[in-house]
């Protein structure tokens, strides 16, 4: 039997004890209206346009203890009950558990291996790891035709194959009936955390209500998200989650995979853990060595391509938790989109300040000047500890912080380095996106790093003087050394370099060829 799905009232569940960085909450706070009149309106307009019915898996969890008067109480494992449950919570596993991928392939919502054939693999993203997948194949069509599982005998499948088994190849119909090949996603699987399990290290929880049919449930924060991002084209369009046990599946569109005829033919026995692997191209790609791989006019076009999803998220207060070189794709003809938001910050009440900068060593390429300076007072008798990860006192707004890493991205497409840093490669190889796998205590490690803090803080921004001045006025308005003298969202988006100069140059729009491992 079902158990009555009552409601859970986070603000009571938490009390005092909620965190300050959940993002599920500040979510969930814009999702039910109480934020300004011109942001509600924009909400709603993107959540009536992305999925109707969100969650997906119907399978019923244990969530609870049989008495004398009632038999085992099941629910649904995206519910409250479920989260709140004592065994869930006490057996929860760790992320970084060795037999994690075992453990989801054993225990896969019998929903998605109904729907989809998983054969390969793509990645990771801050939390989880993504999978290549097809929907069932469409019947075949020819008289012989053979019906794959979850094939709906009155659906539109159905009736095209029978209409193509009657038509001679030779009809000019024949190819109006063809089969289609079968759509492809990008399936990621996450542990979906428990509401009183929190943590730097695990995908954040939202409660969400379901817009056809007003139930609560409770998501993973990126999927509700990328629900609120279905409009744009900067980001994959969500299609639906999976919540089975303590696993999140959430299945998304995959435009940017090259091109493998395994795709469409790969096949795996259910529950076979994929080895094949299909990597999406992100902009890691673009720099090899020191040396860019596009050109100034595709490199416009990816920054902006980028700007505009940064834009579409800023106007609902949110800001991308992990920009990165790896945090976006690019598809042949280099439209970029924007992925992984398992670290969102959401501003409620325009909350942009903060009085602490988290400082991680692995990006050490977005130091800006007033990083720089910090770090430099922070330790004077000791500053080899400054490349500790670490939070430091500076007080800062949110918004300047990210549009600065926007710039140092977009000078490292046009460059093929960062900002500030020396142009020729190191003995290693190395750059400073790499040198954190150094050892700590590695004195020509410092000393690289610390001699580009200084010029960072001391000298003016080397720009290659074969960019345009467009260009060159673009990269100094994002990377001025001066606060003050950076421009806002608005601001740069009226810039003449981002206004679309790649549009009648169609023919330049090709990536470059995937650098060889």
């Amino acid at each position: 039997m079902a158990y009555n799905q009552s409601e859970l009232d986070l603000d009571n569940f938490y009390g005092a004890g909620r965190p300050v960085d959940d993002a599920g909450r500040s979510i969930n706070v814009m999702i039910k209206g109480h934020v300004g009149e011109e942001l509600q309106m924009i909400v709603l307009r993107r959540r009536l346009a992305g999925p109707f019915i969100l969650s997906q898996c119907n399978d019923l969890e244990r969530i609870g203890s049989p008495t004398s008067m009632r038999p085992v109480p099941e629910g649904r494992a995206d519910t409250f009950r479920y989260h709140t449950l004592r065994s869930h919570i006490e057996h929860f596993p760790d992320d970084n558990h060795y037999n994690l991928e075992r453990d989801y392939f054993n225990n896969m919502c019998p929903d998605i291996a109904k729907r989809f054939t998983i054969y390969g693999k793509i990645g990771r993203g801050t939390f989880g790891r993504i999978y290549a997948a097809r929907e069932i194949n469409r019947p075949a069509a020819s008289t012989g035709f053979r019906f794959s599982r979850g094939c709906d005998w009155d659906s539109y499948e159905y009736r095209r194959a029978s209409m193509a088994a009657l038509i001679e190849p030779s009809d000019p119909r024949a190819r109006a009936y063809a089969p289609k090949p079968p759509r492809q996603f990008a399936i990621k699987m996450e542990l979906q955390t428990p509401l009183s399990i929190h943590g730097f290290a695990r995908a954040q929880t939202c409660e969400y209500r379901e817009v056809y049919t007003g139930e609560q449930r409770f998501l993973p924060v990126e999927a509700v998200v990328l629900e609120l991002l279905t409009e744009c084209e900067r980001f994959p369009k969500i299609d639906s989650v999976y919540i089975h046990k303590e696993f999140a599946s959430i299945v998304m569109s995959a435009n940017s995979l090259d091109e493998n005829p395994l795709r469409e033919t790969l096949l795996l026995e259910p529950g076979t853990i994929p080895t094949q692997h299909f990597p999406g191209y992100n902009g890691e790609q673009l720099t090899h060595l020191k040396q860019t791989r596009v050109t100034e006019i595709q490199a416009c076009k990816i920054a902006s391509n980028i700007l505009e999803a940064l834009a579409y998220l800023m106007d609902m207060k949110m800001l991308h938790g992990d920009l990165s070189h790896r945090n976006y794709l690019v598809d042949k003809n280099l439209n970029t989109q924007l992925i992984d938001f398992g670290a969102v910050y959401v501003s409620e009440n325009n909350g942009w300040e903060a009085e602490r900068y988290g400082y991680i060593e692995a990006f050490e390429y977005f130091v800006n000047p007033e990083i720089a300076l910090q770090l430099a007072t922070d330790d004077l008798q000791n500053p080899i500890h400054t490349i500790a990860d670490r939070y430091i006192p500076l007080s800062h707004d949110r918004r300047v912080q990210y549009l600065w890493k926007f710039g140092v991205l977009v000078y490292d497409l046009l460059h093929g380095y960062s900002p500030w840093e020396t142009p020729e490669p190191q003995a290693n190889n190395g750059d400073i996106k790499t040198l954190y796998a150094w050892d700590d205590h590695d004195e020509e490690k410092f000393l690289y790093l610390y001699d580009r803090r200084l010029r960072i803080m001391n000298e003016e921004l080397p720009i290659d003087e074969r960019l345009s001045q467009d260009c060159v006025d673009a990269l100094r308005h994002l990377l001025a050394r001066d606060v003050s003298d950076r421009m806002d969202m608005a601001e740069l988006q009226r810039l003449p370099w981002f206004q679309g100069h790649w549009v009648d140059r169609a023919s330049e729009m090709q990536r470059p060829p995937r650098k060889e491992s």
